[in-house]
């Protein structure tokens, strides 16, 4: 006798995901609470795939059991809100990150240890570098300059 059912798992999925989606909040929440490496962890890796990251060549090189063994070397569960830092801007690695505050690290990114500026597809130049060049206008990055 044949199945007139067929089952397809892409439909179950769907429906299980709409009919379950406080239970699956609520377990995600929960996740989240107990290993917040995790976001960290997924964040990371999409920077790397796709945008400036991927198109300046930094790589993804860690494990989530790295990002747990940084987050508790770095004691960031005692961080108000820890955010993860490329120390020299190279590679994602064990050695080059570490957890420091959110607020330190939009700090050392506004200073221009982070930022470039891409001239042109082969040549960049540092945030801080352009702007102590003397090429560049007083006035320049002012939306009212004439």
């Amino acid at each position: 006798m044949e199945d007139t059912m067929s089952f397809d798992m892409k439909t179950y999925n769907k429906r299980y995901k709409l009919s379950h989606k406080e239970a699956i909040r609520k377990y995600r929440k929960n996740y989240y609470k107990t290993h917040p490496w995790v976001i960290s962890y997924y964040n990371s890796c999409a920077r790397c795939r796709s945008g400036r990251y991927a198109t300046n060549g930094v790589k993804f090189l860690m494990t989530l059991d790295d990002f747990k063994m940084i987050w508790l070397r770095d004691k960031a569960h005692l961080m108000k809100k820890p955010s993860i830092d490329r120390v020299n801007g190279g590679n994602y690695t064990k050695d080059n990150c570490r957890y420091i505050e959110l607020s330190e690290n939009s700090r050392l990114g506004n200073l221009g240890r982070k930022h470039s500026v891409t001239t042109n597809k082969k040549k960049s130049l540092s945030m801080t570098a352009f702007i102590a060049s003397e090429r560049c206008p007083k006035n320049w990055g002012s939306h009212n300059a004439k």
